[in-house]
């Protein structure tokens, strides 16, 4: 590292925020593995059988149908 980076703060808070960003990105994939692997379902989205796709017929009438 260059020893004028040092003293440069809007250095310091860029490499601060990508490796912040990165730390939370591995947490949250390492959380996600972790849940996988005990069997707990992702709290994100619907299980595939309660999801339905809403869409218009040929009159505008919403219709639903489970994928």
């Amino acid at each position: 590292m260059a020893p004028k980076l040092v003293h440069d703060t809007q250095y310091a808070l860029t490499v601060a925020a990508l490796y912040g960003c990165l730390a939370g990105i591995f947490v949250g994939r390492a959380v996600r593995l972790w849940r996988l692997a005990l069997g707990t379902p992702a709290t994100t989205g619907s299980p595939p059988e309660t999801r339905c796709i809403e869409k218009k017929d040929h009159h505008g009438h919403h219709r639903h149908r489970l994928p």
